[in-house]
C-alpha cells in the first residue's frame, strides 16, 4: 500500500513578507557596491606586488591590510601577528593614496595591557618603510600604526599593507 507524504512548503509568503526578498536584494547590492568602492580606492594586490621585491631574500609569509580615514585627531590601529622563535622576520610597510608619515611600533602585548614593552619601531628601519627583526620567544606580537591627524593634508582616506617575510636560522 502506497503511503502519501504531505510536505510543507519551505517558504510561505504572507502579504507583509512579500517585499522582504526585494529588500534583502537591495541591501546586498548596496553592500557589494560599497565594498567595491572601498577596494577600488586601494588595490591590495597592486600594493603587495609593488612592495614584495623589498622582502628579498626573505620568503613571503603574509600581509595585513588596513583602511585609513584621516581625522582631526591622531589615531592608532593595531594588528597582531604570530612569530616563531629562532626565525628572522622582515616587515615591509606599503601605503597607497597618502603622503603622511605613519609611525609603526611592535609590542609584546596588546594596547590593552599597561605593562607592554616596545620591541621595535620603524625609525630603526631603512627609509622607515622596511626593517628586519629577530624575536627570541614564540608568540603573538602586536603592530601599532600611529596615524597622524589630517592637518593640511589633501588625503582623507588611504590604505596600508604590511608584508611579513621570514628566514629560518
Amino acid at each position: 500500500m502506497a503511503r502519501t507524504i504531505r510536505r510543507k512548503p519551505i517558504f510561505i509568503y504572507r502579504r507583509k513578507d512579500l517585499f522582504l526578498p526585494i529588500r534583502l536584494f537591495f541591501l546586498l547590492i548596496t553592500q557589494l557596491y560599497c565594498a567595491g568602492y572601498v577596494t577600488a580606492q586601494c588595490s591590495t594586490r597592486k600594493i603587495v606586488k609593488n612592495y614584495k621585491p623589498n622582502l628579498a631574500p626573505y620568503k613571503y609569509d603574509s600581509y595585513a591590510y588596513n583602511d585609513i580615514t584621516f581625522t582631526d585627531k591622531p589615531q592608532m590601529i593595531e594588528v597582531e601577528f604570530s612569530a616563531f622563535a629562532g626565525t628572522k622576520y622582515k616587515l615591509v610597510l606599503g601605503t597607497s593614496m597618502f603622503d603622511e608619515n605613519v609611525k609603526v611600533n611592535i609590542y609584546d602585548h596588546s594596547h590593552l595591557v599597561h605593562r607592554r614593552k616596545k620591541l621595535y619601531d620603524n625609525s630603526k628601519g631603512v627609509d622607515n618603510m622596511f626593517w628586519a627583526l629577530e624575536l627570541d620567544t614564540p608568540g603573538t606580537y602586536y603592530i601599532d600604526y600611529d596615524i597622524p591627524a589630517k592637518g593640511d593634508s589633501k588625503s582623507e582616506t588611504g590604505c596600508m599593507v604590511i608584508l611579513i617575510g621570514f628566514i629560518d636560522k
